[in-house]
């Protein structure tokens, strides 16, 4: 075959743009470290590369969810355990203000304090963290408690059966006791057999409203068996009993409490040794059942009189409250102090809640302002973390729970009133307030023991992605070193040849 020196030529020329390609290949795996500089180098090394990319780009982005969540639920807990140290000092306040030794100026000092607290909580309960309030569910915007609109005090009890009703009435629960808006009361409903819901809530309706101590303060409620379901038949759906204050705001409350008896008589208790004037004196009470303290009191008052003792008695629970004339009061316990004929337990309001609403609201439309809804993010594939505890759970309690802020106010009025059956309500309350809020604290806790083992799982994980990626897409340095030198050599060859091939006499050299 014959060769031309065109085809010499391109020959040459062809191999040498081979060579300086194969070179800049070379030069470039050693610039950048990788050996997959494009989809055509190596499809399948190509494809695995870029799956170990998109990996090692989600995992990225669930430790990033886990760092802002674990700074968010970290954000909750520090605010909590606040409201922890403020409800124990609560309670704390609560329980000494029980004792008979402090008089009423003193629980109004404790009141002061109550409601400070009362504004500290408020505070912590609209923290913004990042821009977002932790405690408003999904409204992070919107500060979750507001407390500039009006209330009213509410206590809802729990749920009574259809099958319930008719109710009877005896003497073995018809006492009812309830605070309202600060002033303590004891009733009793009529006996009956026969009672409806709606009659039921009429009766109780009515007895509080005609109890002089309310009616002095023009002071009132409102009472209704509310269906658990309004989509229900009334007359058939399980519901319960809300007692409504018709005062709005400041000491706004209702909250029902041990009924409370005295039972006088039989030799057991009547007699009562009274350290007044120079000598002690000794008087026997008269027989017989004292619906309330004031009742007892003025029974003791008479008793003293008709012994040449003058003096004012006040009864107080478990004491007595004694002003002799011209001398300084002093307490003592009483013989007894009895629950009787408590009417709570029939009637669903033992163990009820305690909260603040408006006229026809819900408690969340009244002052709660955020929702219960619960942040979640993704942590890992198909797993998702909520970063948030709902305020409508840790202040209000949800459905079963302690509306804390009810609570507080209700201590606070009672403080004020120097009504003890309330403070010791109270007492309970921030009981269970501590409970819930402590039960709280665990959960988040728990999410945040998750959040560490996940975060250490998957920082495992993208390493060990990361080392298979690079395996895949790094070189080896010296290898690609030594390439590039062949290379170099392979093209300084091309040249060398294509330049004596240029330097040989040609046909043309002969025919000048």
């Amino acid at each position: 075959m014959r060769v031309s020196e065109k085809m010499l030529f391109d020959s040459n020329t062809r191999g040498l743009r081979l060579n300086a390609s194969a070179l800049l290949k070379a030069q470039d795996r050693v610039s950048s470290g990788k050996k997959v500089l494009s989809p055509s180098d190596d499809p399948i090394s190509a494809t695995r590369i870029l799956n170990f990319n998109k990996t090692i780009a989600q995992v990225d982005q669930h430790l990033k969810n886990m760092d802002e969540s674990e700074r968010f639920l970290s954000a909750s807990e520090s605010v909590l355990s606040g409201v922890a140290g403020r409800i124990d000092r609560a309670s704390e306040l609560a329980v000494g203000m029980t004792n008979p030794s402090n008089n009423p100026e003193d629980r109004k000092i404790a009141a002061a304090e109550v409601k400070q607290i009362f504004e500290e909580l408020t505070a912590m309960a609209n923290t913004v963290h990042n821009g977002q309030h932790i405690f408003a569910g999904n409204k992070t915007a919107t500060p979750p408690f507001d407390f500039e609109k009006k209330w009213q005090g509410q206590y809802v009890g729990t749920t009574l059966k259809s099958d319930l009703f008719p109710i009877t009435i005896d003497s073995s629960n018809d006492s009812l006791n309830v605070t309202v808006d600060g002033i303590n009361i004891q009733v009793t409903l009529t006996p009956s057999d026969d009672y409806s819901r709606e009659g039921l809530a009429e009766e109780i309706e009515t007895k509080i409203n005609a109890h002089p101590d309310l009616a002095a303060k023009s002071a009132s409620v409102s009472v209704a068996f509310v269906p658990d379901d309004p989509e229900e038949n009334p007359d058939t759906s399980p519901g319960h009993f809300v007692i409504t204050s018709n005062m709005t705001g400041g000491r706004s409350s209702v909250t029902p409490n041990l009924a409370v008896g005295i039972r006088i008589g039989l030799g057991l208790n009547d007699e009562l040794t009274i350290p007044i004037g120079e000598n002690s004196v000794t008087v026997t009470l008269a027989d017989g059942l004292y619906r309330d303290g004031a009742e007892l009191a003025k029974e003791l008052k008479t008793k003293l009189k008709e012994v040449g003792e003058t003096a004012e008695v006040q009864f107080d629970t478990d004491h007595f409250l004694i002003t002799p004339l011209g001398g300084s009061p002093f307490v003592l316990a009483s013989p007894v102090s009895l629950a009787f004929g408590d009417a709570r337990s029939v009637l669903g309001l033992l163990s009820g809640k305690s909260q603040l609403s408006g006229e026809n609201q819900s408690l969340d439309e009244q002052y709660f302002q955020g929702d219960a809804g619960e942040i979640s993010v993704l942590v890992e594939p198909g797993v998702r973390l909520a970063k948030n505890i709902p305020g409508s759970r840790v202040f209000n309690g949800g459905a079963n729970g302690v509306d804390i802020f009810s609570s507080l106010l209700n201590l606070q009025t009672a403080l004020e009133t120097s009504n003890i059956v309330g403070i010791q309500t109270a007492v309970a309350d921030m009981e269970k307030a501590t409970e819930q809020v402590s039960s709280e604290r665990a959960t988040i806790g728990l999410r945040l023991n998750r959040l560490d083992t996940t975060k250490v799982r998957l920082e495992d994980f993208k390493f060990l992605t990361t080392e298979s990626k690079s395996k895949e897409e790094d070189i080896d340095l010296a290898e690609a070193i030594s390439e590039l030198a062949q290379q170099q050599n392979a093209l300084a060859a091309s040249q060398s040849v294509l330049a004596r091939i240029l330097q040989q006499p040609t046909l043309l050299s002969f025919l000048r």
